[in-house]
């Protein structure tokens, strides 16, 4: 875009099918370590991604397939 970077977001539904959005960071660009930090953070606000029902939704085009949430949160 015109300012450059990438946006990472994570986002919720609620109890009306309405989206909304949890965290989000610009990052320079979208790779394994912008992720990985991310994804920290938003384990360390909301907990465990295994006792509290994340999903995740990724094309994986720029990371590829080897990055997995276990390796990371």
């Amino acid at each position: 875009g015109y300012y450059g970077g990438q946006l990472l977001t994570a986002v919720g539904t609620d109890a009306n099918n309405q989206n909304f959005v949890i965290a989000y960071a610009i990052v320079d660009a979208e790779n394994k370590d912008n992720w990985k930090w991310f994804l920290t953070l938003l384990h360390e606000d909301l907990g465990d991604y295994r006792q509290h029902g994340w999903n995740f939704m990724s094309d994986m085009q720029k990371l590829g397939t080897d990055m997995t949430v276990s390796g990371i949160c």
